[in-house]
């Protein structure tokens, strides 16, 4: 750094280069708090000027991104809403329906389409953004949620009871970690009524669903085989499976393996002679198209537990939809390559 260097030459001048060779390390330990102190106010007081600097960077390149992707943006956007509104509608008809022959089911299918509509949203503040590794990333979730409705929804009401209630099971394995780490964090101890009652739960449900209940998946063992009870053997029972490519790429962003910083779907080339530090306005259209096609089978999950007109109608709505956004994304995308290619 510039500052250092300057620094350093002018204690060489004034007390000798072995003089200050040889003391250095103590120099630097002995300054390092004053010099910290100084370079701190001095970026405090620097600092707006950098924020309101990058902030209006940020603000043209989104500009910049939204005008070039706006037509597979606004309707990814309004596929959203679509998708909001049918479910709150949904929700409303269920609730004024009394008669209802399988409770856990509905239930279990409206959390997870909650939840989608919520994540989907997520997805367009990152593409906005210019993430598109970021977004892929949390379409990983909506994957897992679309396995997850349609195996709700081939399966009785007794399995989504099961899975309903292994959120006893989730909170009861992270209290055991929580307990394991709590004095090395510095954390409030759990009091014993919480942790008796938080047991007592568990132990009812593995009595109630067997001993399998409390291992991972295990809401899923009485219709899984026990080596496929697991996401990828759930993803094969519904026969969704043919998205595990995708699904297997958007775990590069997710988890620390190397792929994941060496490839970036920000990046045209991914030939290590650049490295993606912020975001792109390239590489949006695997986010954005799975995105679409992840929201519609989850939606037309929720919607086809009553087979009424207008919710027939809404599905067929939502398929054409869908489609349209998954091209209207290719097409962009295929666009910057175009041009980047004849720029060469």
């Amino acid at each position: 750094m510039k500052w250092f260097d300057e620094i350093l030459q002018d204690l060489i001048e004034k007390f000798g280069e072995e003089k200050v060779t040889k003391n250095l390390d103590k120099l630097i330990n002995n300054s390092l708090p004053e010099v910290a102190q100084l370079i701190r106010n001095s970026l405090k007081d620097s600092s707006q000027d950098m924020l309101d600097e990058h902030r209006l960077r940020r603000t043209s390149f989104e500009s910049r991104l939204l005008l070039r992707w706006r037509k597979p943006l606004n309707l990814l956007r309004a596929f959203q809403v679509i998708a909001l509104e049918s479910g709150e509608e949904f929700y409303k008809e269920i609730n004024a329906d009394v008669v209802n022959d399988e409770p856990d089911k509905i239930k279990a299918l409206i959390f997870t389409h909650t939840r989608a509509c919520r994540i989907t949203d997520e997805i367009l503040c990152l593409l906005r953004g210019g993430f598109a590794d970021a977004a892929f990333a949390r379409w990983r979730t909506l994957h897992e949620l679309s396995v997850l409705s349609f195996f709700i929804s081939k399966n009785d009401n007794e399995l989504s009871q099961r899975y309903l209630d292994y959120n006893v099971i989730d909170s009861y394995k992270e209290m055991e970690e929580y307990t394991s780490y709590q004095n090395i964090l510095g954390l409030k101890p759990l009091d014993e009524i919480t942790i008796e009652s938080l047991e007592r739960k568990k132990n009812n449900l593995v009595m109630r669903y067997g001993r399998n209940y409390s291992k991972k998946y295990g809401w899923a063992a009485n219709i899984l085989p026990a080596e496929k009870c697991n996401f990828k053997g759930i993803e094969e029972w519904v026969g969704l499976n043919h998205l595990r490519p995708y699904y297997k790429l958007a775990c590069n962003n997710i988890h620390s393996g190397a792929k994941g910083s060496l490839y970036n779907l920000g990046l045209i080339k991914n030939d290590g002679s650049v490295l993606l530090c912020g975001s792109s306005n390239y590489g949006l259209a695997e986010a954005g198209q799975n995105t679409a096609i992840s929201l519609q089978q989850i939606c037309t999950v929720l919607l086809i537990q009553r087979t009424e007109y207008e919710h027939l109608v809404l599905v067929k709505v939502m398929e054409i939809l869908s489609h349209e956004i998954c091209e209207a994304f290719v097409a962009v995308q295929k666009q910057i390559e175009l041009e980047e290619k004849n720029a060469l």
